[in-house]
């Protein structure tokens, strides 16, 4: 165990529901840390379990109203971050007041750092910064950081803090904010393309790539009645498209199927009344959302034939991971990093530019060849195994342990 304190930043874990794959993460940490100080982003009543050296900070316990932004010092930034982005520069004038908004919530959080890290002077050199998910607190940590230049600094990237049409322009700050950390991680070599083509090349040495792992949980059982089982995870918002499952194994011949859906969402009751509208009843049925341990309790004792994602925008979900992990052979469509993990080992990759009718080929190839295969099954845990095991977390901390200063 060495004496460092990790500082990590989420969006709501250890609240609520979500970022589940954390918890495996932070196992890991709480190994090579003395200490962890985890700072989500929002708080609720419901509070999941957290390593004994790990403790909860939420920011209004570190706010201060008293320093206010400045306009100035806003533009002085503005215009640092237009030097480093040549190509983009008209777009990022052209969304001066999303950044505008992001520098003012950023400032405040800024200073709420710095109070913390006030707190730790005494074990400043042994703290570590790392931000999840990399426009959570990225401007904050950048500007705590000139009070405290020899801190590191890390973060990982996914999806929404990656690709700028999540932001419908270009991610305020990301040059000036990677020009102070030491590394950034994409979940996908994906990422890593993409974000070298919006970055000064004398940036991307910082660059790496750290897949997301699952631990081992064993096979599924392998389906054996005539009943086809389908399952999909996901949160119901419109780019997951759980409205293209619905449409698509509704085209389904000659098959009786049972349609399984774990997560909630904006838009879970217009999915049910589509769902109503489209399947025979009795056919599907809507989990909503569940703690991890209850999914992966459900993976091993049901007999699952196919695993279906239809998400558009994605990093390299942890969900696919569990289920390939389990040997359910999966249809997903080609978006960012997914055909990182689906193949024909693991299943069927559909181009982005796919149809439902598409999608309805893909699902009854794969119940015809593959979802009830042992041997096929074993071939895609394996895969998975091999690229996408916990042992990434390891050799994750590992790269954060041995940082040098870059800047």
């Amino acid at each position: 165990m060495t004496n460092k304190i990790l500082i990590l930043f989420t969006l709501n874990y250890p609240f609520g529901v979500g970022e589940e794959f954390i918890e495996n993460e932070i196992k890991e940490a709480s190994n090579n840390f003395s200490k962890i100080i985890i700072i989500p982003n929002t708080k609720s009543n419901k509070i999941r379990s957290i390593p004994a050296n790990a403790e909860v900070i939420t920011w209004d316990k570190l706010k201060d109203d008293s320093k206010k932004y400045s306009f100035i010092e806003f533009l002085n930034l503005f215009y640092k971050e237009l030097s480093l982005h040549k190509t983009e520069r008209f777009a990022r004038v052209k969304s001066i007041k999303v950044s505008w908004n992001y520098y003012k919530e950023q400032f405040d959080k800024a200073i709420a750092i710095k109070n913390l890290l006030k707190k730790l002077t005494n074990n400043i050199h042994s703290i570590l910064l790392y931000d999840f998910w990399a426009t959570n607190n990225a401007l904050a940590i950048t500007l705590a950081k000139e009070s405290y230049p020899s801190i590191n600094y890390i973060a990982c990237t996914h999806n929404f803090d990656l690709y700028d049409f999540r932001w419908q322009c270009p991610i305020p700050f990301r040059g000036l904010s990677i020009q102070k950390i030491d590394k950034i991680f994409p979940d996908s070599k994906y990422g890593i393309e993409y974000l070298k083509l919006k970055l000064p090349k004398s940036l991307h040495n910082k660059i790496e790539l750290a897949y997301m792992g699952t631990p081992d949980f064993g096979l599924s059982p392998i389906p054996k009645d005539n009943k086809i089982t389908i399952l999909s995870t996901s949160t119901c918002i419109p780019h997951k498209r759980v409205d293209w499952i619905i449409e698509s194994i509704s085209n389904l011949k000659d098959t009786e199927f049972q349609w399984i859906h774990f997560g909630d969402g904006p838009i879970l009751e217009e999915l049910k009344e589509k769902a109503e509208k489209l399947l025979p009843m009795e056919s599907f049925e809507f989990k909503g959302w569940v703690d991890f341990d209850e999914l992966i309790d459900f993976y091993k004792k049901t007999p699952i034939d196919i695993f279906v994602h239809m998400s558009t925008a994605e990093g390299l979900p942890v969900s696919l991971m569990i289920a390939s992990s389990f040997g359910v052979p999966i249809v997903a469509v080609d978006s960012m990093g997914v055909k990182e993990l689906i193949n024909t080992t693991t299943g069927q990759l559909l181009p982005s530019n796919c149809t439902i009718g598409d999608a309805t080929k893909a699902i009854e190839n794969i119940i015809e060849t593959k979802s009830r295969s042992k041997e096929l099954r074993v071939r895609a845990k394996d895969f998975c195994m091999k690229n996408f095991s916990i042992e990434n977390y390891k050799k994750f901390y590992t790269k954060k342990l041995n940082l040098k200063k870059t800047n």
